[in-house]
């Protein structure tokens, strides 16, 4: 197992916190990564560990450069830790919300070439098989700008398994219960039904409107108003933005179909769309461009590798999992606990900003709610994919944002 040096916490949630660190390795070598601390009282939760040993099944081979990584899982004292690869950088929603405020706009190039690499990360997990072959079917569920991560360099990152089913998981969620976030879900799971790989694909098109546009379509609206939204929702009712050129607005559409059916047939085909558009339309756009994206919106920003703390931080030498977490954890064999380091990504990926939860939006934690026969939704729980306000603390400057 590897041995880092921790550095200052800059996230913390409900289920877990996250270091600045780096590598400690022979002959001086280091290598900026994040650490993840499961919390305590989630480490001995059974049903916790059991749930994301589900997960750690799907994640352990989404090796992708459009899927932030986990390089490394082990103990301490009894205490889970996961290793993270850091991306310094910015989710899109905070670049959203920062061109929202400064009147900048994403190019058109620069909103196709993140949406298609997106779409290539989800593609490699929806294609990804079992040791034997046998494909996963995996299905992703929670596509949305907050998960999304865009590097100094110009990389795009998906991030946050966290609610990711595979076709034989065993599942939590009874059916006709709903887990996610109610402005980033499509029509069928708003009703109730099994999502599917196709509603990723209605995702990457709520995402891809966004990046266009600079709006959500079910963005701030209040909980049972965004699920009727989308439940009546056609891409007729679109107005078609000034200038776009009409093969992307049919692209886009065709995504947006309200039955599965009907939509893309897969993330690979609306990623290779999506190329073909850039080639046919000769937009010329690449990591430099993304880059220069980034700089443009955050002109003062500080990189979060400039201050990580490291000087005063305690060396962390992991250990491999141990039968028990911790004192009175449960007990459960090695493989299990393995899966409580896999908790939902975004909350180590997604450093948390307090200023972009808006308490009036329904969208920006995950919610758990139940259909019944007429369709009509209650919520049961919310939930703290993205974490709530009063469970937010983030130290250092508010602009050091990464993963």
């Amino acid at each position: 197992m590897g041995t880092y040096r921790l550095g200052r916490r800059f996230a913390i949630g409900s289920m877990a916190e996250v270091y600045l660190a780096s590598t400690v390795g022979v002959g001086g070598f280091s290598k900026p990564v994040a650490v993840k601390r499961v919390l305590p009282h989630m480490a001995e939760d059974a049903t916790f560990v059991e749930h994301f040993m589900q997960e750690a099944r799907l994640t352990e081979s989404l090796q992708h450069r459009n899927i932030v990584q986990v390089l490394d899982l082990g103990t301490q004292a009894g205490e889970p830790y996961m290793i993270l690869e850091l991306v310094d950088g910015e989710n899109l929603r905070t670049l959203l919300k920062a061109c929202a405020r400064s009147g900048q706009r994403i190019e058109l190039r620069e909103a196709v070439c993140i949406a298609m690499q997106v779409a290539e990360g989800l593609a490699h997990a929806h294609e990804s098989t079992a040791p034997d072959g046998r494909p996963l079917g995996l299905v992703h569920r929670d596509i949305n700008p907050a998960n999304v991560l865009l590097s100094v360099n110009g990389e795009v990152k998906l991030a946050d398994f966290g609610i990711a089913r595979a076709a034989e998981m065993k599942s939590d969620t009874q059916a006709g219960v709903v887990k996610g976030k109610p402005g980033y879900l499509s029509p069928e799971q708003v009703r109730g039904k099994p999502a599917g790989q196709a509603s990723d694909v209605f995702l990457l098109g709520l995402l891809l409107h966004e990046l266009i546009t600079g709006r959500a379509l079910f963005h701030g609206l209040p909980f049972f108003q965004a699920v009727a939204r989308i439940r009546g929702f056609h891409p007729s009712q679109l107005e078609r933005p000034e200038g776009l050129p009409e093969a992307l607005w049919t692209l886009l559409r065709h995504a947006l179909a309200p039955r599965p059916e009907e939509r893309l047939g897969s993330a690979r085909a609306f990623a290779e769309a999506l190329e073909d558009f850039l080639f046919t339309e000769r937009l010329r756009v690449g990591a430099r461009d993304l880059a220069a994206l980034l700089a443009r919106v955050f002109p003062q920003r500080v990189s979060i590798l400039r201050d990580m703390g490291l000087k005063q931080g305690r060396v962390l030498a992991l250990d491999p999992w141990s039968v028990a977490l911790a004192p009175g954890g449960t007990g459960v064999r090695d493989e299990a606990l393995a899966i409580a380091a896999a908790d939902a990504v975004l909350e180590a990926q997604d450093p948390i900003d307090a200023d972009a939860l808006d308490p009036e939006s329904s969208d920006e934690v995950d919610q758990v709610f139940e259909v019944d026969d007429a369709g009509a939704p209650e919520v049961l729980e919310q939930e703290s994919s993205a974490v709530a306000a009063p469970q937010v603390e983030v130290d250092g400057p508010s602009d050091a944002r990464g993963a």
